[in-house]
């Protein structure tokens, strides 16, 4: 496997930058899926209480691409291991999930449901039910950004889409779940937002009662 650092990272996307004419609706471009692809993020999570200050808790997670199989309707699927470790350098296997693509979507699965990750072609401003597959209810994904470039931590990415699966916002709550895909790379940022307001006379506005955030930022990639 070949380690890709910050650095590497940032020459790979300045380099693909580059490129002219690209056709940037395929999802190949933006989530490519290949057995031995491995992803490390740093998942920093805050939780809140309005009867103590903020908590926050930092660890790192691995995505990684196991070889494919044939499921029973014919389709090739991959395998995704989720490992994760936090003071110690060993990896503990947390879960296993799965991502295929179909002529008209990339689809996974997450928490055991079936996802509709991305719909193609890619196209700004496309909209469509993340929970097609699935008896969740209907969830509005839409497509922002596409094409645009996108700096997470250090590095910059000259292309990119942003998939926003949900921002609602009230008096009473946030709800939000963004990701950042980059060319080639897949994705580099997520960002989840689940809190509730204090509705409470003696609050001032924007108050936080209770909720957390996580916010995951890709550091390196193997190959």
């Amino acid at each position: 496997m070949f380690k890709k650092s910050l650095p590497i990272l940032l020459l790979i996307a300045s380099t693909i930058g580059c490129r002219p004419e690209k056709d940037i609706s395929g999802a190949d471009f933006y989530y490519p899926i290949e057995t031995g692809r491995s992803s490390i993020f740093e998942v920093t999570k805050t939780f809140y209480s309005i009867t103590a200050p903020p908590r926050v808790t930092h660890h790192t997670i691995q995505h990684s691409i196991g070889e494919s199989y044939t499921d029973p309707a014919g389709q090739n699927v991959f395998p995704v291991t989720y490992a994760s470790r936090t003071n110690d350098l060993v990896w503990k296997a947390d879960s296993v999930t799965a991502v295929w693509q179909t002529q008209n979507s990339v689809m996974g699965i997450e928490n055991g449901q079936t996802i509709v990750k991305m719909n193609l072609p890619l196209q700004e401003r496309s909209v469509w039910d993340g929970n097609a597959y699935n008896s969740l209810g209907q969830s509005r994904f839409e497509i922002i950004n596409l094409g645009k470039p996108r700096q997470v931590g250090t590095v910059t990415f000259p292309n990119t889409v942003t998939i926003v699966r949900q921002n609602d916002s009230t008096l009473l709550s946030q709800k939000k779940h963004i990701e950042v895909y980059a060319e080639g790379v897949g994705l580099i940022r997520k960002e989840i937002i689940y809190i509730n307001f204090c509705y409470s006379t003696d609050c001032k506005p924007g108050t936080i009662q209770s909720g957390w955030q996580e916010i995951n930022v890709i550091k390196t990639q193997m190959q």
